[in-house]
Order: C-alpha cells, then sequence, then structure tokens
C-alpha cells in the first residue's frame, strides 16, 4: 500500500503544472492608408506557459463574411506569469488586410493557443477611422 501511494504521488509530481494564455488586447488602428493591428497576449496563470504560443490573426470585411487568416505567429517560445508579449501587423504586409480595411466597418479576430492551456479568442470591430 506504501508503495503504491509512493507511486502516486511521484505521477503527481511528473505531470506538469498547467499554465494559462489570454489575450489582453486587441487593438486596430486606421489613419488614412496606414492600418496596424496590435495582439497582446499574456500568462494570467501561476506557472510559465510553455511554448510554442500560437497567435491566429484574422480579417473579415464585415460580420456576413467568412474570416480570413492574415497572419499566424509562432516565435513565442515562453510566456512567464504575469508576462504579456505583443505582435504587430501592419497593412503594407497584408493584402487581405488592406482589403478588408477599404471597408467603413471590418472585424479582426485574434486566437492564442498553447501546449496544455485552453485556447482564448477575442474579435474587434473597427468603425472607420482610429487614431
Amino acid at each position: 500500500m506504501k508503495s503504491l501511494a509512493t507511486l502516486a504521488f511521484g505521477l503527481l509530481l511528473a505531470v506538469p503544472a498547467v499554465a494559462d494564455v489570454a489575450i489582453n488586447e486587441l487593438l486596430l488602428r486606421k489613419k488614412g492608408a496606414d492600418i496596424n493591428v496590435r495582439v497582446v497576449v499574456g500568462n494570467p496563470g501561476a506557472h510559465s506557459q510553455r511554448g510554442p504560443v500560437k497567435v491566429t490573426l484574422e480579417v473579415r470585411p464585415d460580420s456576413g463574411s467568412a474570416w480570413q487568416k492574415i497572419k499566424v505567429w509562432t516565435d513565442i517560445k515562453q510566456i512567464k506569469p504575469g508576462d504579456k508579449v505583443a505582435r504587430d501587423l501592419f497593412a503594407e504586409n497584408s493584402a487581405r488586410l488592406r482589403n478588408a480595411a477599404s471597408n467603413y466597418q471590418w472585424e479582426t479576430r485574434a486566437t492564442v493557443e498553447a501546449p496544455g492551456a485552453k485556447s482564448a479568442t477575442q474579435s474587434v470591430m473597427n468603425h472607420g477611422e482610429q487614431k
């Protein structure tokens, strides 16, 4: 019985602690032809989140259209507890972003995924110029 309890305790120690990932901010900035989308992801958990942390950015010209993937970042190796990491996409780097942003209203969605953590999604609708 003692060896069974020791084995169970050993297995508990071998299981990695689960961290968390979240989208802290999804910012859209548009002034004339200058467009910037910033995704800020963070770890609100008590343990470091190991990577690769994957951030997917999608856009659509209006709420009735299908989402189009415009960027995927997989270069985040770790997010420590309480830390935040930002990624930016500028319109000159994405024809799909430029096309969607040519509408008065357009929508952007970001999803963050990491090993052992629940994914998180946030979307933002843009209405005209934003400074």
